[in-house]
Formats: structure tokens, C-alpha cells, sequence
């Protein structure tokens, strides 16, 4: 059901084949007509989804749309200094979609004899168009580029040529509207799939990226060196942080941690977790709060629905379980466990609403893993074990790069200990009790063939 979903997005007129990136939702039950605005959070939840379904699956469909939304991303939403903008809008000229809609005669104009075959083939066009007016109801000679072959059966060649001609004539039309506001927990959201991404494709401009939005979120976004703010615009930052912010910047720096094995965002990440527990949870309810405002009009505790985005008490849940583990303190397990607990007759109610809290309790309640990667980073055997541990999906385990034991001492004694003078050992643990290191990588592919099946 996952693969038949992804699969069908990206074919749909929810995908935009020609500049890349999704629109924001489906306004049919068939997924032909998009509402086309494009919003920063869904390109950085798909790029996740994407990823994780190539993991799953090794198919390149998904890592080659994972990598379009990127390029989308960076085209488009990117700001000077490497964070991202919000969304672009649905309207332009005064009307929704315009951007992206062609009549059959400019398609014939733009394209060759052989392109503009071959695009009828590919795409679901007609001269009466398959837009119809709001208002009339009536076809309008416009067409939504939604394909009606499979991703597979596509010449990429004759494709991509296609889509270069007519992404061309489209950036002289009047683009949508950019909302150039830069925003802590979206941004946040992009530090952790670009982050996720560059680990399982190798792709160390990704992770690099991902470094550029967390510096900008750290020497501008805070007040005081401890206040988190929320928005970014023209130089200035301002609004205090809720919950999301919160949760969703410690979610990046612990994947940021994952990626890159600097210990200073394992750090900073314990730093906001404390924040968390101590200023968020309330201590009758263990309710989270919404903001560290004193309530006026707006409610005291935020909603753990997990909707277009998932919700900051359930980012809360997912960060303090990974990083209880990490560090090796309960306070954070008891924490995730008390969220949980405190949300648990909406839960009842609408599981469904809470699909990645859900996830969050699925990892608290697993047989789950430490995987430690201890040894020179630098070299050959190091680079090629933390290539190939990164290819697998392995939800149910927390990544620990150890080379610097010292360091990582500090904030990880038990799974520091895991170290050696050798170029690369690798732990598998659980609750900190380690099995023998292994030492190739035919052995690390046996051992996670059995543990970790796709």
C-alpha cells in the first residue's frame, strides 16, 4: 500500500514533472487536479518518505524522485544563506495554477515533431484541456501534466528533454508568489530529511546543506543564547518558539548527529531536550505545552494530532526515546512514555490521528538496537562501514559514530567504551550489553541480513 501510494503521487497531477517538488494536496479523489501551492514541509515529510522506501525496497524510482525534490528545493526555496522559504503560492496572473498549465498548441510550439509525440504518449492531454474552469465547471483548454504511464515505462532521455523545453518557456511566465519567510521547525524538518537522505544515498552535499540551516538556525534564531525563535525575514528574527520549534530542531540535530558523528549536535540536542522537559511538560498533566508564553486566548497544551505534519508532542516522543538511549538517561524514556500516556484517551479514540507517536511508542517498546561504529573516520574501511551500514532501513536501532571517545564519553559513557585502535570495528549492543565486534563487511552483511531484512 506504501509503494502503490508513492508511486501514485509521483504519476499524479500532484507531482510537478516539469519544475520538480509536490504541490500541496489533491482537490479529486482520482489525484488529477492539485491545489498548486507548494509548501517547504511537504517537500521535506516526501523527501523522508522517499528515502526510506528506497531503503526499503533498493528501487531507483524512489531515490530519483528523492533527488528531484531536492533539486526543487534549492531551486526555488532556498534563501542566500542556505536556509529555506516557506512555499511558493497556487496563483499567479490573478489566478490558481496558471504557472503550470499548457493548451496543446503552446505544448506543439514549444516541443519538436518527436517531443511532442512522445509527451501525448506520456502525458494524460487534450485539446479541450483537463482543467476546467472553478466557476463554469467547463474544460478550458488547459492541461495539468499528469502522467498516464507508469514512471518506469518512461525514455528518460526524450523525457528529460521534454521537460527542459518546457521548464524553459515556463520561467518567463509570472511566477507564484514566494512566501520568503524562513521558519525554524520547517527548516528544521529539512535539517533532518537532508540529513537522512545524504546518509542512505552517500550524498555528502546533502548532509553539508543540512549543516548550513543548523548554523543559520544557531547564530540567528535564538535569543539570548537560549530562547528559541520561530520566524526569519529580511535579517530579522522574532516571534518565540513553540513546541514544534522546539521538537523539530532537537529531530535535526539528532539526525544531523547520525549523519555526521559531531558530537556537538548530540550536545546541543541534549541541551534542547532539557528545555524540553523542564519548560514544556507540564508537571500535573505531563501535558505539553504550546508555548512558554503564559496563555491569553490561545490554548495552554498543543494537540498531539499528527496531521500534514506530525505534531510537536510527537516529535518530543521520538527525540527523547532515541537520545534516553543514546545518553543513557531514563528521565528522557520516562518523559516520552508520560507524553504518550498523557495523550492516550485521544489515541484510543483516533489511532490513526497519531501515526508517528505511534511510531515514537512502536521504538520505545521494540527490541531495539545501539549500533556503534568505532575507528578512524578517515579511513578507507571506516568510510566503506558507514557506507554500507547506511544503505539499510533500521528503524528500531540509534546510530553511534565513536571516534572520538573522549568526546563522546561525556555524553555516552557506556557506548563510548565501544572504541578501538583499529581503522574500524562495529557494535551491535542492546541495552548496552555488545556481541562480538564485527570486523568485515561480509560479516556486517550477514549479521544485518538476519537482523534487519528488507
Amino acid at each position: 500500500m506504501a509503494e502503490k501510494t508513492l508511486i501514485s503521487m509521483a504519476q499524479s497531477g500532484m507531482y510537478d514533472h516539469v519544475g520538480q517538488g509536490f504541490h500541496r494536496y489533491s482537490t479529486d479523489q482520482q489525484w488529477h487536479v492539485p491545489h498548486f501551492e507548494k509548501m517547504l514541509y511537504d517537500q521535506a515529510m516526501l523527501i523522508q518518505a522517499y528515502t526510506e522506501a528506497w531503503l526499503c525496497t533498493g528501487n531507483s524510482i524512489y531515490k530519483d524522485i528523492t533527488e528531484r525534490i531536492i533539486t526543487y528545493c534549492q531551486e526555488y526555496l532556498m534563501s542566500k544563506n542556505g536556509s529555506f522559504f516557506s512555499g511558493q503560492d497556487a496563483d499567479s496572473e490573478g489566478e490558481e495554477g496558471t504557472y503550470y498549465l499548457f493548451t496543446l498548441e503552446e505544448l506543439a510550439n514549444i516541443l519538436n515533431k518527436e517531443e511532442f509525440q512522445y509527451a501525448e504518449v506520456c502525458f494524460d492531454i487534450h485539446h479541450q484541456g483537463n482543467y476546467h474552469d472553478e466557476l463554469t465547471r467547463e474544460y478550458n483548454g488547459k492541461n495539468i501534466l499528469r502522467l498516464k504511464v507508469g514512471i518506469e515505462d518512461i525514455d528518460d532521455k526524450l523525457f528529460e528533454s521534454i521537460v527542459t523545453k518546457l521548464k524553459h518557456y515556463r520561467s518567463k511566465r509570472e511566477a507564484p508568489f514566494l512566501d520568503d519567510k524562513i521558519l525554524t521547525d520547517w527548516n528544521s524538518l529539512m535539517i533532518s530529511s537532508l540529513s537522512f537522505a545524504g546518509r542512505a544515498f552517500s550524498h555528502p552535499s546533502y548532509i553539508d546543506h543540512a549543516i548550513l540551516i543548523e548554523k543559520h538556525i544557531k547564530e540567528h534564531m535564538f535569543k539570548n543564547d537560549s530562547i528559541l525563535l520561530h520566524t526569519h525575514r529580511n535579517g530579522i528574527s522574532s516571534i518565540q518558539g513553540m513546541c514544534e520549534d522546539y521538537a523539530m530542531y532537537a529531530k535535526g540535530l539528532l539526525e544531523l548527529y547520525q549523519a555526521t558523528g559531531n558530537i556537538r549536535y548530540i550536545s546541543d540536542c541534549k541541551t534542547v531536550c532539557d528545555i524540553i522537559i523542564d519548560s514544556f511538560i507540564d508537571n500535573d498533566t505531563k501535558r505539553v505545552k504550546q508555548s512558554l508564553i503564559p496563555p491569553t486566548d490561545f490554548h495552554i497544551f498543543a494537540s498531539a494530532y499528527d496531521g500534514a505534519i506530525p505534531s510537536g508532542p510527537s516529535f518530543m516522543v521520538d527525540v527523547l526515546g532515541k537520545m534516553g538511549i543514546i545518553t543513557e538517561n531514563p528521565q528522557y524514556i520516562n518523559t516520552a512514555f508520560d507524553i504518550i500516556h498523557a495523550y492516550g484517551k485521544q489515541i484510543e479514540t483516533y489511532p490513526s490521528g497519531f501515526s508517528y507517536m505511534l511510531s515514537g511508542l512502536d521504538f520505545l517498546l521494540s527490541s531495539r538496537q545501539e549500533i556503534v561504529l568505532a575507528g578512524d573516520k578517515d579511513s578507507t574501511a571506516y568510510q566503506t562501514f558507514l557506507q554500507k551500514i547506511n544503505s539499510y532501513y533500521i528503524p528500531h536501532a540509534v546510530f553511534i559514530q565513536n571516534y572520538n571517545p573522549d568526546e563522546l564519553s561525556l555524553l555516552a559513557p557506556s557506548l563510548a567504551i565501544q572504541s578501538t585502535s583499529k581503522d574500524a570495528l562495529l557494535y551491535i549492543c542492546k541495552n548496552y550489553s555488545c556481541q562480538q565486534p564485527i570486523e568485515s563487511i561480509q560479516d556486517l552483511e550477514h549479521t544485518f541480513a538476519h537482523l534487519y531484512p528488507n
